[in-house]
């Protein structure tokens, strides 16, 4: 049989077992007999600054209509299930037709089970995984339909994206990554029709809450923290089996961290502020897989990629940052710009830029911070290369208003900075009286934080102004004369 024919006949099959299954429900329904509810069911709430909170409705969750085809599973006094088996022949009609057929198998049988028929006939993933996908299918039916009626056009809706789900070799997705701990003044930013900024609504929210990976890793209080995410479109995955699949969505290596990370980095580049992000999510174009009620169809999984205060109480700070649309629109545009960049110094502080807001210590940081200085300002010639940055560094405060200091204070805080970071890498005793710089007449400046700010800027005037990339052009610059006060 075609490969089309057989997944027509399973479409056709699933429809009756789904329509014999919705008539049965509706009688258990209408006797108002016991049906279990979804166990720690997620639910939302806000704090006084506006950021989401996840909690788990442990009893009171939607109904469970699943449980209305399965027994009790209590040891000593076990039910056996409202709905048994053999009032719906075309169930057991369809399981046959997916023993007999391999090509099925191979999509929703475990791989490792699949060529070893001993193993497949002890775990039976056969009749499990196909009783699943029409018990979901029933479930779903209801929750999204409000009723146990069928309508073949109301089931469709359902069932397409589901069978896709299974049989299309190639799922197209949208990469979604949640931003922590900033706020948006808009509901879409839509730029080039491939990267947007979206508020999530409710229904995504709670559809996201539980996407973690299991262990420890990311604080249960910190990964709620989003009200916006980084929408990337135009994205897919290969789809083999079911079971691997499942396995795929909670792979953090699948997802294009590095690309993220360019994202990131153009907001902490443009903004200064702290964020990060606590998940990575895949939502499903046109299929689907995963059902809760009748939330929509949402897979990922949790990362630690946020600065470590965020789980010391931050969900409770009283005001988080806002960004407006034009600022967004300009993150956007220079996380594009990034991502077109070839030079690896650019990516090299880029990533360096990001470590500074993850670390731990000040210490850290201002490493960090002064490895990207140097990845974008230094030459093959490293004797004095600490007064080389600083003069380069001075030389690109003409080029941007957006420094906070003049050419001869900037190249006063670089040396300051790198006093500092000589006293950490030689482990100097002293190293705590030069972690702040002061001068005559100047607010004192945490060092740590001052190169963070730097690389920033520095990172801003390279990304916008590529005739600067190379050292030597600075120094040309320099030497021209466009430092004379």
């Amino acid at each position: 049989m075609p490969q089309h024919q057989i997944q027509t006949e399973f479409s056709n099959l699933l429809e009756s077992a789904v329509k014999e299954g919705l008539a049965n429900l509706a009688e258990v329904i209408g006797e108002n007999k016991y049906l279990g509810s979804y166990y720690s069911f997620p639910t939302m709430s806000y704090h006084e600054n506006g950021m989401p909170s996840f909690s788990e409705n442990l009893l009171g969750g939607p109904k469970d209509y699943t449980s209305a085809f399965r027994g009790s599973g209590m040891a000593y006094t076990p039910q056996p299930p409202l709905i048994s088996r053999e009032k719906i022949p075309s169930l057991k009609t369809l399981v046959d037709f997916v023993r007999n057929n391999q090509l099925i198998q191979q999509r929703l049988v475990p791989e490792q089970l699949f060529w070893d028929p001993e193993k497949k006939e002890k775990y039976d993933f056969v009749t499990f995984s196909t009783e699943h996908i029409f018990e979901k299918l029933v479930d779903r039916y209801v929750h999204v339909n409000k009723t146990s009626n069928f309508d073949y056009d109301s089931y469709s809706r359902i069932a397409t994206p589901h069978l896709k789900g299974i049989f299309d070799d190639k799922l197209y997705i949208d990469i979604c990554v949640p931003i922590l701990f900033l706020k948006f003044d808009f509901d879409l930013l839509v730029i080039d029709g491939n990267n947007t900024i979206e508020r999530m609504d409710e229904p995504f929210q709670l559809a996201r809450a539980s996407k973690s990976a299991y262990g420890p890793g990311v604080h249960k209080s910190v990964l709620p923290g989003a009200t916006h995410m980084l929408v990337m479109k135009g994205w897919y995955i290969q789809n083999n089996n079911q079971w691997d699949l499942s396995n795929l969505f909670t792979e953090t290596s699948v997802y294009p961290i590095e690309v993220i990370n360019n994202f990131f980095a153009s907001l902490r580049i443009m903004t200064g502020y702290a964020t990060g992000y606590a998940q990575v999510l895949m939502r499903p174009v046109q299929w689907s897989k995963t059902f809760v009620a009748d939330l929509p169809s949402i897979e990922g999984t949790s990362i630690r990629a946020y600065p470590p205060r965020f789980e010391h109480y931050y969900w409770n700070v009283k005001e988080i940052p806002i960004i407006d649309h034009g600022e967004a629109a300009n993150s956007i545009c220079r996380f594009d710009e990034i991502n077109k960049i070839t030079e690896n110094s650019i990516h090299v502080a880029i990533r360096r830029l990001n470590l500074c807001f993850l670390r731990e210590t000040e210490e850290d940081s201002v490493l960090d911070a002064t490895i990207g200085l140097e990845a974008l300002l230094s030459d093959d010639d490293k004797q004095e290369m600490t007064h080389k940055l600083a003069m380069r560094i001075a030389a690109l405060t003409k080029v941007s208003d957006k420094f906070p200091h003049t050419p001869i204070d900037a190249y006063k805080y670089i040396k300051g900075i790198y006093a500092y970071r000589s006293a950490v890498v030689h482990g100097s005793t002293k190293s705590d009286k030069k972690r702040v710089i002061r001068f005559v007449d100047k607010p004192a400046k945490e060092a740590s934080t001052l190169a963070l700010e730097y690389l920033r800027l520095v990172l801003e005037v390279l990304i916008n102004h590529p005739k600067f990339r190379k050292p030597a052009d600075i120094d040309k610059f320099l030497l021209e004369g466009c430092l004379v006060q």
